[in-house]
């Protein structure tokens, strides 16, 4: 094993981003072909989301040899845009910039020997400012990684963990502290379409209109709007710092482009990707998204249709009261039967309104996810446990 004071992250030169993806056909092309998961890959990397040297790919290798093709750990990060607000009785939401962190591979080869770990524990030395950070770095780890001038500006990281609720948190700064990624709540709400069908054709009578791929985008910049506004109003009753990632800007795209190679090959090819109340102008009169009113229902959705596991229509972002929720799971239950789906799932739906829907007879099935467990850490905090990550479903996924 090599000593971790000879190991440090560098950016992914051109050959070694070839080198993981082959790694990562190999580790997450599970039902789709290699080269479904190959076209994958550029699908995303022609989203707005990952345009504008917003996407960095990292390798943890040696010092002596940057460049090598037997780097032993390798992970992406995503500049986002996104929101702080402390809660007090004039709150101010902050703009800020913060990264997702994912594709988390260590090659069989060099696994066991806590090279991932000792990735992440870095990747916070590139994205935090150095005001949030340890006043030195540690001395057994050697010298501190470079930080591209474009890096370092982080209000917060973010995250899905498929290794349960704890690795993560002991990725911390220092090889001492456990001040990394902290869990958030991760349900998961799921409708079996056959199962609740029937029941779906007695509440999906209400009118709502249909958003296409252009649409849902113009709603993301508007649901932005409202985000801002909401975190102000949640901030006033709640001492806690709060977060939240922008759905604008490709974010909440990424999902959607992810599943496209698949869901692309339908026939007829999906046209519809969300609703909205009726009536509703998401566009000012001068064509710019506009704030929302308080009582607009609407959903986004993407579908997965990997071949080893069900088909699901997946609930990306939602904002509904209780009461219309009723109609709109109904509206995408029968939509998704028309598709020959056999899922509608979403992360995190409120506990009113899981109350509400059971009532009716649709409550579905809700449990505490194993896998996509979201986690993240809020930089300059010194307990990232006392901050809550608002708005956390499912469109910041990447």
């Amino acid at each position: 094993m090599d000593s971790l004071s000879s190991l440090s992250i560098f950016v992914a030169t051109p050959k070694q981003v070839e080198q993981i993806k082959r790694q990562g056909a190999e580790q997450w092309a599970r039902g789709m072909t290699n080269e479904q998961y190959f076209r994958r890959l550029e699908l995303v990397g022609q989203g707005e989301g990952t345009r504008n040297s917003s996407i960095s790919v990292w390798v943890l290798g040696s010092r002596d040899n940057p460049e090598s093709l037997d780097f032993v750990c390798s992970c992406k990060t995503i500049r986002r845009e996104g929101a702080i607000v402390v809660g007090a009785n004039d709150p101010a939401v902050d703009d800020v910039l913060c990264y997702s962190v994912g594709g988390v591979l260590t090659p069989p080869h060099h696994r066991g020997r806590g090279y991932a770990r000792h990735m992440l524990r870095l990747i916070h030395w590139v994205l935090a400012p150095d005001s949030h950070l340890p006043s030195s770095f540690p001395v057994e780890w050697g010298a501190p990684p470079s930080r591209n001038i474009t890096l370092g500006d982080a209000a917060f990281s973010y995250l899905w963990s498929d290794v349960g609720t704890v690795f993560y948190r002991k990725c911390g700064t220092t090889t001492t502290t456990f001040d990394g990624w902290v869990p958030a709540e991760g349900l998961s709400t799921v409708w079996r379409v056959n199962e609740y069908l029937t029941v779906a054709r007695r509440f999906s009578k209400s009118l709502w209109t249909w958003l296409d791929e252009h649409g849902v985008t113009e709603l993301w910049k508007a649901d932005t709007l409202g985000i801002k506004e909401d975190l102000k109003c949640t901030a006033l009753s709640n001492e806690k710092t709060l977060c939240a990632v922008y759905p604008h800007g490709g974010v909440a795209e990424m999902p959607h482009r992810r599943a496209q190679v698949l869901w692309q090959e339908l026939s007829p090819r999906p046209f519809h990707w969300g609703i909205i109340s009726p009536g509703v102008n998401i566009l000012s009169p001068q064509g710019d998204p506009q704030k929302l009113p308080k009582d607009c229902c609407f959903a986004s959705w993407t579908l997965e249709l990997r071949t080893d596991r069900p088909k699901t229509l997946s609930i990306t972002r939602l904002r509904c009261s209780k009461e219309q929720f009723v109609s709109l799971i109904s509206v995408l239950i029968e939509y998704a039967e028309s598709l020959s789906v056999d899922e509608v799932h979403v992360w995190n739906l409120s506990s009113e309104s899981r109350e509400y829907v059971s009532q009716v007879g649709l409550g579905g099935k809700t449990y505490e996810r194993e896998v996509d467990v979201p986690c993240f850490k809020v930089y300059g905090l010194d307990n990232t446990d006392e901050a809550i990550w608002m708005f956390n479903e499912k469109y910041p996924w990447s």
